[in-house]
């Protein structure tokens, strides 16, 4: 039986896997904490959070039908323009960063 081939190939699977996948994931898993991490102080820093409740309050100010807010509803319209923002921020910040952008 060549158990010595086998061996080898449970080898070079493990050191691919080793090199290619573990090596991203730690490295992906990094840059993602960094990101939370600075998206994180930028709320605290710029004082986001008052920024957004007066933002709410405009928003609540506009006239509206019920069969307005019922379709902006059903297409989450609020979940939506707060992921596409966040992705932009997001693109932006990893654009600035001199190894990957």
């Amino acid at each position: 039986m060549p158990l010595p081939i086998v061996a080898a190939g449970i080898t070079a699977g493990l050191a691919w896997f080793a090199k290619s996948t573990a090596l991203k994931f730690v490295a992906l898993a990094t840059l993602s904490t960094v990101v939370i991490l600075l998206y994180n102080y930028l709320i605290d820093v710029l004082d986001l959070d008052s920024k957004t409740s007066a933002l709410s309050a405009a928003w609540a100010q506009i006239p509206m039908s019920d069969f307005m807010t019922w379709i902006l509803g059903m297409i989450n319209v609020g979940e939506g323009l707060s992921i596409i923002l966040s992705a932009y921020a997001l693109r932006f910040l990893i654009r600035r960063l001199p190894v990957i952008g």
